[in-house]
């Protein structure tokens, strides 16, 4: 598997802030830099913390995105010049053997899909699926990173929980307008991967739901 990991280095100005203040503007523009928006799952996060997953120094605010292909980053931001430098881009083929550690990070949205029960069960019907509800206990939270690694191949070692509460974003334009409301939390420490396969299928998808707001990716580095 080979993916593209760049670091975007966004202006501290406020047209900076705004853009990075609304997550799914953000996911809109870097689908701007593949060919008809389209590059497969393009997994992005917005952070303040040093992106060491590609080797550079600590120089907030930015956004770590990673894609099956290569982005033309100038052409995406042509329109808005909220680039503080020349974005950085390189290709990774990562390889993972089963009992390696390694240390990881990953903003998430933990959910939980709940079963509505419209029907009586005396009428033999199933509950059919119901809406997702945001995890806001931590035990709840390690639970279910514990779920995803064990249907995704890896074991949590030690690690942090950084809850950061429920944040409301806007999505969508005109009629389509919404607000959304995630849990928002980021998950820091140690794994062990028990499954080579399934974790690279992991690396490439993302983890949990509400990926166009910056939720999902799975960062990793050499313990």
């Amino acid at each position: 598997m080979s993916v593209y990991l760049s670091l975007l280095e966004i202006t501290t100005d406020a047209r900076g802030r705004r853009f990075l203040a609304d997550p799914y503007r953000v996911h809109q523009k870097l689908l701007d830099a593949f060919p008809d928006g389209q590059a497969g799952r393009v997994l992005f996060r917005i952070e303040e913390a040093s992106a060491d997953e590609i080797g550079l120094d600590d120089r907030p605010p930015r956004i770590l995105v990673q894609a099956p292909i290569a982005a033309d980053w100038s052409r995406a931001f042509a329109d808005l010049p909220t680039l503080a430098r020349v974005p950085r881009q390189k290709e990774i083929a990562p390889s993972f053997s089963s009992g390696r550690r390694v240390r990881f990070r990953l903003r998430a949205n933990p959910t939980i899909r709940r079963k509505l029960d419209l029907k009586p069960r005396s009428e033999g019907k199933e509950p059919k699926d119901g809406n997702r509800f945001g995890l806001l206990k931590e035990e709840e939270q390690r639970a279910w990173l514990e779920r995803k690694g064990a249907g995704g191949g890896f074991k949590l070692l030690e690690y942090d929980v950084q809850a950061r509460g429920q944040a409301r974003f806007q999505a969508g334009r005109g009629e389509q307008h919404r607000t959304e409301t995630h849990v928002d939390v980021t998950f820091e420490g140690y794994l062990e991967v028990t499954d080579p396969d399934a974790f690279a299928a992991v690396l490439d998808g993302g983890i949990g739901a509400a990926k166009a707001y910056g939720f999902g990716l799975l960062s990793v580095a050499s313990a």
